[in-house]
């Protein structure tokens, strides 16, 4: 939601709130913060990331008449799903004041719909639904995993993740210099196009031809790195081609995992921006805390949402209520213990997901904080 009017952007407020639709404002202030409101089921982030990257995620826009016309202005290109609202408590007549050239301006952004505010309140609160579930029904999501140190298990909850994903999933290893998501799920020696094949062909490439050539254990399709002996790591495609490639798979309905490694580079950095949730996840020991305080006051400004895995036990006695507050006002998603014999399993079989576990636990509430569809 991009709104500019004080008193309208109250409004949309209250009506995202009662229509429980999670939304994202975008601010031209360089700060960001966020608030959860569960009580009214409504999460609401402040967002100063760059309105042409939110314009390009998001399901649903909502602009006034000023943010509008700014789009207008900065030629954004044509989409769906863009909303305008007026305020008739300041304006008498709503959608005409908007000009004949503000209208072309419109049509030219792709809006469909005007309300005014507040006699359209219901029909705006139809509108909204109507999209949340077109959202649920058509678009899968991107899910960014890091990890605040070395040794947290991002890349063992990002093949869970893929795992618990009951359709088919796209898990996109990034850590070019790690043992491997494939390695974990025994996918080594499967046949396949990886990174230094695949070059810069993700942007030309159809997405179910490009999952196709890419090595596969049931449903989980795997862009990983090369571990051929003298083969050494190969940088993944541009920023542009890997974006294209994330939004082709989400808008198709299936989901991305990205596993992320611990380097603030334009390349993670757009992983970031485009992921619909962003899992931090952190072990239960002093270097650890600190390390995430450090990571979140980068990840923060690139992020739509992000959320801590907390995983213990700790060696010293360090809580995950610890951990949580000293990472401030973001939400802890799942604590977990650590599973036992879990490197040994890995080493004498592929990963899977035991019908029990703390890594299934955690998948699955990860997937649940990610299902519900964001409006800006």
């Amino acid at each position: 939601m991009w709104i500019r009017d004080a008193a309208l952007l109250t409004q949309l407020r209250r009506i995202a709130a009662a229509s429980r639709t999670r939304i994202t404002e975008h601010c031209e202030e360089t700060h960001t913060d966020a608030r959860n409101d569960s009580e009214l089921g409504m999460t609401t982030s402040h967002h100063s990331a760059s309105i042409q990257e939110l314009w390009r995620r998001a399901h649903t826009v909502v602009l006034d008449k000023f943010t509008a016309a700014d789009c207008h202005k900065l030629a954004m290109p044509r989409r769906d799903n863009v909303i305008v609202v007026f305020s008739s408590a300041r304006e008498n007549a709503g959608r005409s004041t908007a000009d004949v050239g503000q209208w072309r301006g419109f049509v030219e952004l792709g809006i469909k719909g005007t309300f005014n505010l507040p006699e359209d309140e219901r029909e705006l609160m139809v509108a909204l639904a109507q999209t949340n579930m077109q959202s649920a029904r058509r678009h899968g999501a991107v899910i960014a995993v890091t990890s605040a140190c070395g040794g947290a298990g991002a890349t063992i909850l990002s093949c869970a993740l893929a795992l618990a994903v009951p359709d088919r999933t796209l898990l996109v290893d990034l850590d070019q210099y790690g043992g491997g998501a494939d390695v974990v799920l025994g996918a080594e020696n499967i046949s396949g196009l990886r990174w230094p094949e695949i070059g810069n062909l993700t942007s030309g490439v159809a997405t179910e031809a490009l999952w196709a050539a890419l090595p596969t254990v049931g449903t989980v399709s795997l862009l990983a790195h090369e571990h051929r002996a003298g083969t050494s790591p190969r940088r993944h495609p541009g920023v542009d081609n890997l974006r294209a490639l994330l939004d082709a798979t989400r808008t198709a309905g299936h989901h991305v995992i990205c596993d992320v490694p611990r380097t603030f580079d334009d390349t993670n950095a757009a992983v970031f921006e485009a992921a619909d949730l962003t899992v931090l996840v952190i072990p239960t020991h002093l270097r650890a805390c600190v390390a995430a305080q450090r990571t979140l006051a980068w990840l923060a400004p690139r992020s739509q949402q992000v959320g801590l895995v907390i995983r213990g036990p700790s060696p010293s006695g360090i809580t995950a209520m610890d951990i949580s507050r000293a990472c401030g006002d973001v939400p802890t998603i799942a604590t977990m213990r650590s599973e036992r014999i879990l490197d040994s399993r890995i080493d004498h079989a592929p990963f899977r997901l035991q019908r029990r576990s703390p890594l299934r636990d955690a998948a699955t509430k990860i997937l649940t904080a990610c299902s519900a569809p964001r409006i800006i």
